[in-house]
């Protein structure tokens, strides 16, 4: 399946419950995933674990359970990294590097204050403003 159909296909609660698999890291029941997303219903929640299903990404075993095969990247999940069990947006990674730099400078030459430091306050606070903006941004996108 190609890129631009698998993305019209994993959205809304569809997305919701790769997600959910994504971050459980085990098989998961279709009631498991109704009480985690808290979902109407068992059979809402195996809907979207069929239609999971036939894109391919998760798995049926013997027992219900429904595991994960491959991790895709499109939509809004392109925005985001895995730690572990956890989903978090690549923009923390900037402003959290951007904040290092600043902190790092502002101790490491406390000295006299002149126009250079102007320049690197400047360019360091707009690229914090930036990154963080921008996590915000995809985080209230995560959410919807």
């Amino acid at each position: 399946m190609s890129e631009v159909n698998l993305e019209e296909a994993l959205r809304g609660t569809t997305l919701r419950v790769y997600w959910y698999i994504l971050t459980v890291r085990k098989p998961v029941s279709a009631r498991e995933v109704q009480k985690g997303l808290r979902l109407s219903s068992p059979s809402l929640a195996l809907h979207h674990l069929e239609k999971l299903a036939d894109l391919r990404l998760v798995q049926k075993d013997n027992m219900g359970q429904y595991s994960l095969i491959e991790e895709v990247r499109v939509g809004l999940l392109r925005f985001f990294i895995g730690f572990g069990r956890h989903l978090i947006p690549r923009y923390s990674l900037y402003a959290a590097y951007f904040i290092g730099l600043l902190v790092g400078y502002l101790i490491a030459f406390r000295m006299a204050f002149d126009i250079k430091d102007v320049y690197v306050l400047v360019f360091g606070i707009s690229a914090i403003f930036t990154s963080v903006y921008e996590l915000v941004s995809v985080w209230r996108m995560k959410r919807l």
